[in-house]
């Protein structure tokens, strides 16, 4: 009958090893010495003895055990999601769970790619409209003039008229009175440019302004050939920095809000008595703002949607999506 515990395996070797030494001994004295087999079978013995007092591989820190590597554990950290990834779970509240994990460094990506999307979004539409085929089409459409000794010279009569606008060129008459202008604007155009040699007149929303010519800078031969070479290339350095400037602000600003929303998150979680670090509750403030940031540049893109919502409104219902991701969120003890 096999009995197992290493305490009594351990005593039944004792007397078996004993009863060996006994006999070693006895052939020492006789002059006999022990064989390679009976050494190699005591050296067996004391191997396994060893064994049985280490205990199985599979017990204690082996496999499934307390200390194993490949056990189940529920406290596995999950992988932090990427750039993409965030942008979609930024939608789900039940999910910032996931967001919580994000490092810093990733976060603040994100941000950086968000509001460069959006600012490249916006800045389609006025920079197809400063294209350079749109330019020259504009350019086009303007008579060779020239303002030289402050006075206007120009080819021909010009006149241009739309919906909103209307132009209209001449040296054949000195100046336009405002009687004149307000004239044209009761036709309904909200912009009336309307020059003659010696002043330009301009009203726009029934704002009426007048320049005389002679008050230029005469060492600015304004002309159509010094608009196209020199004011043309200017403006769109200007429209480009405008925008760089644009988006740093912009970005700059969803971190302030971010900020501002960090504070009242910290209030819901006291009021929830939920123990979260400040680091999972920036995260919820900063990806809570991510669906209305979403929604109010697709109606400033969507130009059939004359639809715009109130900042006030905006705060409202970040407050609330902000509110049930943090109720959502895991307890950290």
């Amino acid at each position: 009958m096999t009995v197992h515990g290493s305490g009594i395996v351990s005593s039944e070797l004792f007397h078996q090893n004993k009863f060996r030494f006994m006999n070693t001994y006895h052939d020492a004295k006789t002059g006999n010495n022990m064989d390679n087999n009976d050494q190699q079978t005591n050296s067996n013995f004391y191997q396994q003895d060893l064994a049985n007092q280490q205990g199985s591989p599979y017990m204690g820190s082996g496999y499934g055990g307390p200390g194993s590597s490949h056990g189940c554990d529920s406290s596995v950290e999950r992988k932090a999601p990427n750039i993409f990834q965030q942008f979609a779970l930024s939608f789900v509240p039940t999910q910032y769970g996931r967001l919580a994990n994000v490092k810093t460094g990733s976060m603040i990506g994100f941000v950086i790619l968000l509001t460069l999307i959006a600012t490249i979004i916006v800045f389609i539409s006025p920079a197809l409209s400063f294209s350079s085929d749109n330019v020259n089409a504009m350019m086009d459409l303007i008579p060779d003039f020239e303002v030289k000794n402050g006075r206007f010279s120009i080819d021909d009569e010009f006149t241009y008229a739309n919906d909103e606008m209307f132009v209209f060129l001449t040296d054949g008459v000195h100046r336009f009175t405002y009687e004149q202008v307000s004239s044209i604007a009761d036709r309904g155009y909200n912009f009336i440019i309307m020059a003659g040699s010696e002043r330009i007149s301009v009203m726009q929303n029934g704002e009426y302004q007048q320049y005389d010519f002679k008050s230029f800078n005469r060492d600015i031969p304004l002309s159509k050939s010094w608009i196209v070479n020199t004011v043309v290339p200017v403006l769109k350095v200007i429209f480009i920095i405008t925008y760089i400037l644009f988006y740093v602000g912009r970005t700059l600003w969803y971190f302030l809000c971010a900020a501002v929303y960090f504070l009242f998150a910290m209030l819901i979680a006291s009021i929830l008595h939920k123990k979260q670090p400040s680091g999972a509750l920036f995260r919820a403030a900063v990806y809570s703002k991510v669906p209305m940031f979403c929604v109010a540049v697709l109606l400033d893109v969507v130009s059939f949607v004359n639809i715009s919502i109130p900042f006030i409104f905006r705060i409202v219902i970040t407050m609330a999506f902000m509110g049930f991701a943090i109720a959502k969120l895991p307890e950290n003890n």
